[in-house]
């Protein structure tokens, strides 16, 4: 009995060379995790990769829930039930967020899940592939904070100084937070120019900045408004504790020895004023 089998010899070569290209990308892939999880999100399959991505090693990690890998302390992390579930319904979903590495560091991870249905087309677990973009994510950052502060001074820029008014306004609308805001103006510092330069001017601006920074809440805002002007955002505060805190300010910008070069330290005075929302 004959039976030609160069056609399923052919066919078990090509599925050998795609299992050897599926395994080459499954394991030495550098910028990429790829590894297989159950229905329930248990982590079953690991590989090198994960290792090289994260520091992971299958001992850590396999018969543990997927979340093992997101930080606990993270208020955006990933709900994963509705991840799985949202995957199994419509074939796969896309999430982007802070992801947890065995030393306990953290990298920026876009994450896709895809389920893995069997010949019937049953879902019986997904493959994850994780890309570390904790590179794009810090340059993305570093460009909303360079459009959001003043370079000089390190305090918020005016147009980044609208968008908190704005914000600290429908907060008040919706819930009825009370804000008070002070207006800061350095004293004849057109003089200090004229005397001493623009770049002990800066000095003194950088200074003050500081100084209004350490004397602050953590949740108060400093916002370089024009030249030598600022404006102070002081959310939950109303009109009394606004006044004693414009004098606390004042008392401690007056206290300041700013030095500057071939010099004797400067000391600088403000003006300030306060004011809340009508109301209030």
């Amino acid at each position: 009995v004959l039976k030609d089998v160069t056609k399923m010899a052919e066919q078990e070569q090509r599925l050998f060379a795609d299992q050897q290209k599926f395994r080459a990308i499954f394991e030495y892939v550098r910028d990429y995790a790829i590894y297989t999880i159950t229905l329930d999100g248990i982590m079953d399959e690991w590989n090198h990769s994960v290792e090289r991505y994260a520091g992971w090693r299958a001992a850590d990690v396999q018969g543990q829930s997927i979340s093992l890998i997101f930080p606990p302390e993270d208020p955006a992390r990933p709900d994963i039930s509705a991840l799985l579930a949202e995957a199994k319904r419509v074939g796969s979903v896309e999430t982007e967020g802070w992801q947890r590495t065995r030393d306990s560091s953290r990298l920026w991870a876009n994450t896709v899940i895809t389920a893995l249905p069997d010949g019937d087309g049953t879902v019986r677990g997904f493959v994850v592939v994780s890309r570390d973009m904790t590179e794009r994510k810090r340059t993305e950052d570093n460009l909303k904070l360079l459009a959001a502060v003043d370079s000089l001074t390190g305090a918020y820029n005016r147009r980044q100084g609208d968008v908190l008014l704005l914000a600290e306004f429908a907060r008040r609308a919706r819930d009825g937070r009370p804000f008070a805001v002070l207006l800061l103006d350095i004293d004849h510092f057109k003089a200090i120019n004229d005397r001493f330069g623009h770049a002990a001017g800066d000095t003194v601006l950088r200074a003050l900045v500081l100084a209004c920074q350490s004397t602050l809440r953590v949740i108060d805002m400093v916002v370089r408004w024009g030249g030598e002007e600022f404006l102070l955002l002081l959310p939950g505060v109303g009109a009394g504790e606004a006044v004693t805190t414009a004098e606390r300010v004042r008392a401690v910008i007056a206290a300041l020895q700013i030095p500057i070069q071939d010099g004797a330290p400067l000391r600088i005075t403000v003006s300030i004023g306060a004011a809340v929302p009508a109301g209030e």
